[in-house]
């Protein structure tokens, strides 16, 4: 653990290019200037999820989970290095999740404050040995419930970028597109893709805002107004690990680093934002189960033979793998509703270079 953790503070001086471990990254140069990586340091990744006790349909708990990072990669997912620290009870989602989170706060405290006396082999000085969470790994509604997000009805969802979404009064629903397709508002751009010069959301403006939305709760504003606040923002109040209350600041002192860090510890999740909102539609324009503009002909569409035919191939494959394998060799045509993530990655990884060869216009 040592050697890696040496070699960890070497890649942080270094320009990486191509794909590399979390101490390429700007989370582990923020620790680096801060001089939190001298001596025995353990970063630490703290990882949430919710799973079904039976079927999907049953008992539901929510399990939290550190992996320590100065492993060598190859050893982090093994069952031994995955740190179990708390399982919330069912039977669904925990109403208040930070009653959980406030015992590994403490423990993170000490972790980070060093453990002193701690006998390394091969020398004969004692060290302090220190820890510290280097990012968060969740879902993207489990990262909402963490960081006490408003959600998907809020005009502030993006977390690292200040930038509005649109109320669609047809809808009931806010949506986020590049430029405001409200009449009167000239197009009016909301943010751009590529160069996005949008400000970004700082750590200390997401305090801020916490610290507005409690302050007019605590100062008895109605409840329209809280709300409000709440979907003008994107935050409902403070948060242990990420905007905590001035109480909680002087609980757990040596976690300044931690909230200094802010939102940028937890990556947005791709298992929400693209295999199950982009690929199932894209899917479906493929496969013809979606039109645009009602046009059948356009370059981009299977034939609906061709659909058919793909979903009996996948019937037939069915046969020749294990079960828990077969589950997901499915007609798209017939069962595209009920696909979960894993039924899209494997349509991206096994059949979807296949599927779209030839199909993809110049233009």
């Amino acid at each position: 653990m040592l050697e890696n953790m040496a070699a960890a503070r070497q890649a942080a001086y270094e320009d990486p290019d191509g794909v590399h471990d979390y101490f390429h990254g700007d989370k582990w140069r923020f620790l680096r200037e801060r001089s939190l990586l001298d001596g025995v340091f353990v970063p630490l990744n703290l990882g949430r999820d919710g799973f079904k006790f039976w079927r999907q349909n049953g008992f539901e708990g929510w399990s939290i989970v550190a992996t320590p990072l100065s492993v060598s990669p190859n050893q982090r997912t093994g069952n031994k290095y995955q740190l179990l620290l708390a399982v919330a009870p069912g039977p669904r989602q925990p109403v208040d999740l930070e009653s959980f989170l406030h015992q590994i706060a403490g423990e993170l405290n000490e972790l980070a404050k060093g453990i002193p006396e701690l006998l390394v082999a091969n020398s004969a000085t004692p060290q302090v040995s220190t820890a510290g969470v280097l990012n968060f790994t969740t879902d993207q509604p489990g990262g909402d419930k963490l960081y006490n997000a408003k959600g998907v009805n809020s005009y502030a969802y993006n977390r690292l970028r200040e930038f509005e979404g649109v109320y669609s009064a047809s809808s009931s629903h806010i949506y986020y597109p590049p430029k405001d397709p409200t009449p009167g508002r000239a197009n009016k751009t909301l943010f751009s893709v590529h160069n996005c010069t949008a400000p970004r959301r700082m750590a200390e403006s997401i305090a801020a805002q916490a610290k507005y939305v409690e302050d007019a709760r605590a100062g008895g504003s109605t409840v329209a107004y809280q709300t409000s606040l709440e979907q003008n923002s994107g935050i409902k109040g403070y948060s242990l690990f990420f905007a905590p209350c001035p109480d909680m600041r002087t609980a757990y002192p040596y976690l300044k680093d931690l909230w200094d860090m802010g939102l940028t510890a937890a990556p947005y999740d791709t298992m929400h934002l693209v295999l199950l909102n982009v690929v199932p539609h894209l899917s479906k324009l493929f496969a013809g189960l979606k039109l645009v503009n009602k046009d059948k002909d356009e370059a981009y569409i299977m034939p609906r033979f061709s659909v058919a035919l793909v979903g009996r191939e996948l019937r037939i494959a069915r046969r020749t793998v294990l079960r828990a394998q077969a589950m997901f060799l499915r007609n798209i045509d017939t069962h595209h509703q009920s696909f979960k993530t894993v039924d899209w990655m494997h349509i991206i990884m096994c059949a979807g270079e296949v599927l779209l060869a030839g199909r993809i216009p110049g233009e």
